[in-house]
């Protein structure tokens, strides 16, 4: 049935914000949201971060203020790692980087910093300029929305994407079926009913169903008015599920439309389109690199025509692989410019913001979209 569901769309048309005239949130309360964690972030609109709080089990929406559009070529900040470890007084080797996201609103970009010493994350600003700053949380307009709860308790979630009028989350809990897709519809807030669906992956390289792997990174898009979320799992099938008219704690075999490759991990992804063609780009982090290089970083990068994910396509057993021997193939191309971003987020269709490994050295760069 499902399959069905997915099959009847044969035009893929992209868009990761689809026309909403409501608000992204409900009232909201001034005040210190009291998190207890961070465990990913990522931006709605009208200046609207939405911050994933497992210890608490909920999603914080934060209203930051932060809605005028800025000037600028974007940031560059050589070594960010130690300037933000002067920051927090620790050590660089105390700081990590985990995600980079831009506000669509100003184009300002956010970082979530893990300090490995208080053993805490935390969300620092970068201007345009480069100069950093914690996000000040004391006292902002915000509102809650709690996780649901199963049998294994409350699902942790691992990635979020804002898709218009709802968000997306990809979660795991202690289950069988551990591997989640978290669809919360707006307007945001203590009573926003969210659905919640246990995913089954096919892992093309190891030729068998996967019910476990949360999706490491998700975008969303619209099939013919219907709206579905993609997403990018280790050993590295691409798939995408249904993110709406489904029910609630079903089990939905999604369906797997590319392969890039055993041994890799996915990292970020988003679509973008340029010079009138539509593609996707995804960074991964190469686990087998030490024994089975494919590039001089472990960190290398993918762009693939999003033709390859309609709904007519060769999916699951037959679905489209990357080919080793073809690096260059027009349809599946590694970016060889983007060798060692370890974090990355569209600032627009023609630039990306990314947090790049050069040799050691951590830097934020803008680098042109292939």
């Amino acid at each position: 049935m499902i399959r069905a569901y997915l099959s009847a769309f044969v035009a893929v048309t992209f868009c990761a914000t689809a026309a909403w005239a409501g608000p992204v949130a409900g009232t909201m309360t001034t005040g210190n949201p009291g998190l207890k964690g961070i465990d990913a972030i990522t931006f709605a609109t009208d200046g609207i971060l939405l911050i994933s709080d497992g210890k608490a089990s909920q999603i914080v929406a934060v209203q930051t203020g932060d809605t005028q559009p800025i000037k600028g070529e974007g940031p560059h900040v050589s070594n960010i790692i130690h300037e933000i470890a002067g920051r927090l007084g620790t050590a660089d080797k105390n700081v990590e980087i985990a995600n980079v996201v831009v506000n669509p609103a100003s184009g300002r970009v956010y970082v979530l910093v893990k300090n490995l010493e208080a053993k805490a994350n935390l969300i620092v600003k970068v201007d345009p300029s480069g100069e950093i700053a914690p996000l000040a949380l004391g006292s902002v307009p915000f509102t809650t929305v709690k996780l649901p709860a199963t049998d294994a308790g409350s699902p942790r979630v691992t990635e979020m994407a804002w898709a218009g009028d709802r968000l997306v989350c990809s979660a795991r809990t202690g289950e069988e079926f551990a591997a989640k897709v978290l669809v919360i519809p707006a307007p945001l807030g203590p009573s926003a009913a969210g659905e919640m669906i246990s995913a089954e992956t096919y892992h093309v390289s190891h030729k068998r169903w996967e019910t476990k792997a949360p999706l490491t990174a998700i975008f969303p898009f619209e099939e013919n008015g219907k709206k579905y979320i993609v997403g990018g799992l280790g050993c590295t099938p691409i798939v995408k599920y249904p993110v709406e008219g489904i029910t609630n704690n079903a089990k939905v075999k999604g369906e797997s439309m590319l392969e890039l490759g055993s041994g890799n991990r996915p990292i970020n992804m988003f679509s973008y389109t340029k010079n009138g063609k539509v593609s996707v780009i995804v960074n991964t982090f190469r686990f087998h690199h030490a024994k089975a290089p494919i590039s001089p970083s472990p960190y290398w990068t993918c762009r693939f025509d999003q033709s390859i994910l309609a709904a007519d396509s060769k999916v699951n057993e037959t679905a489209t692989r990357r080919d080793v021997k073809k690096p260059n193939d027009a349809a599946i191309t590694m970016v060889t410019a983007f060798h060692g971003v370890m974090n990355m987020a569209k600032l627009d269709d023609n630039r990306a913001v990314v947090v790049r490994d050069n040799n050691g050295r951590v830097d934020l760069e803008v680098l042109p979209l292939p």
